[in-house]
């Protein structure tokens, strides 16, 4: 197995609730999302630490053994803002949450990683009571769409991103759920 490239100090995560430490599910801290410089942007950076720092915000990450970062998932309980476009995908809190950020080292791809990780995120769901994960897919990936085909995801609703030079916008459409 390859070395992954991203390096988590070793143990400075809190390890998530009712989770045996071999699977290294963690909240991330500051001082984690700090020693992934060099290997995000920094703007990607500032993303994570505002995660971090938001309560309706689930952020997990899922360590190596040895520390490195085999990948993270994030969760909203609320209806959240995309960033980048400026639209809002609706989910009904105590019911719904958002899917809107994951990934998986390029050196652990296809061992299981993200299976493992929404299998995990699923059951903290259901534990919580929410009936159903909305995700943002976009069309274009066809990985994510089988891989979410594949865990039962039915699309409702469509979101038609629109740039010219500067100027982006967007077109939201949600089916009756």
């Amino acid at each position: 197995m390859a070395e992954p490239n991203l390096k988590v100090p070793k143990g400075r995560g809190t390890p998530v609730d009712s989770v045996v430490d071999e699977n290294y599910m963690y909240n991330p801290t500051l001082e984690m999302i700090e020693s992934l410089k060099g290997h995000f942007p920094p703007a990607r950076l500032q993303i994570f630490r505002n995660m971090v720092e938001d309560p309706n915000i689930d952020f997990i990450i899922r360590m190596h053994p040895e520390g490195g970062l085999w990948g993270y998932m994030m969760h909203s309980m609320v209806p959240m803002k995309d960033v980048e476009y400026k639209f809002t995908i609706p989910v009904i809190p105590g019911k719904e949450t958002l899917q809107f950020d994951g990934w998986v080292h390029p050196d652990f791809r296809g061992m299981l990683i993200a299976i493992e990780g929404s299998n995990w995120m699923l059951d903290r769901r259901r534990k919580t009571g929410h009936e159903a994960i909305v995700v943002a897919v976009r069309t274009k990936d066809r990985p994510a769409m089988r891989y979410h085909q594949r865990f039962g995801y039915q699309p409702v609703g469509t979101i038609q991103h629109y740039r010219v030079g500067k100027l982006r916008w967007n077109k939201v459409q949600m089916n009756d759920r």
